[in-house]
């Protein structure tokens, strides 16, 4: 389950842009699944079919099937991910909702949690080692969840805001 903005097969162009995501979503549970919310140049199904898919993306990622434990922030150059751990363990309840603000600055991207009170929660992270290459290309926002066993989970998806200013460094 998920969705792809404009779609699997358009993009977003992000040509002298700071591209900046503010998404709010809850979760279920937490157990055997692969989750991203980010940026992408990939398919959804691409995105959540592996823990290090392929292509130029940064977000926020959670994999089981990993031995992940807490969220991680992620950025791929198209040939290097990187993970950086937010120290967030994430806390499935039927009414707690979150928010990840996710933007591109020039070479670096940063990815903050908040709670439904906006209260920082984890750590923010900034991601400046292989960034992702889309400078020159365009991208999707993907965000999904796959499950990695045969019980059925899912992601709620309550709303997103999407701003891409303009940069000309």
């Amino acid at each position: 389950a998920g969705l792809s903005y404009p779609s699997d097969t358009k993009f977003i162009s992000t040509w002298h842009s700071e591209p900046f995501l503010l998404y709010k979503f809850d979760l279920r549970n937490i157990t055997n699944i692969r989750m991203f919310i980010g940026f992408t140049d990939q398919t959804r199904a691409t995105m959540l079919g592996a823990d290090n898919p392929a292509g130029n993306y940064f977000g926020l990622q959670f994999s089981t099937a990993r031995g992940d434990t807490r969220f991680q922030c992620v950025s791929k150059d198209g040939t290097t991910q990187t993970l950086q751990d937010t120290d967030w363990t994430g806390h499935p309840a039927a009414s707690t909702k979150y928010y990840v603000a996710i933007e591109k600055l020039a070479t670096t991207a940063i990815v903050s949690l908040f709670d439904s009170a906006w209260n920082p929660i984890g750590t923010t992270e900034t991601l400046s080692t292989n960034p992702p290459g889309l400078d020159t290309a365009g991208l999707r926002i993907v965000a999904g969840i796959q499950n990695t066993a045969a019980a059925s989970k899912r992601i709620r998806h309550q709303f997103a805001c999407l701003n891409l200013s303009p940069s000309f460094s």
